[in-house]
């Protein structure tokens, strides 16, 4: 998940930390036990939902897309984008 402004730049560092902090409390609140979460940059989270088909991680980050943005200003000028990446199982290597 990435927090953008409106022209799609980093959130200026001034409010930054604040929203960011928002956005860790919404990420916890919203996933299951066994989902993880991670700082990837100063502007974003990494998510790892795990056994969730890709249209249920869709799911997944709209909801906490929704709960983040019910909780913003909305004149506040922030966008919060996010792209699902299936991992698949990795090819068995052979022995040798």
């Amino acid at each position: 998940m990435t927090l953008t402004d409106a022209q799609g730049q980093f959130v200026p560092l001034a409010a930054r930390e604040e929203y960011m902090s928002r956005l860790s409390d919404d990420l916890q609140a919203s996933l299951r036990s066994g989902d993880l979460f991670a700082p990837y940059s100063g502007c974003q989270y990494l998510l790892m939902v795990l056994g969730a088909s890709s249209e249920n991680a869709a799911v997944i980050a709209g909801r906490i897309h929704t709960r983040f943005m019910s909780r913003v200003a909305p004149d506040a000028g922030l966008l919060l984008r996010y792209d699902v990446y299936p991992m698949g199982e990795l090819p068995l290597q052979p022995k040798g």
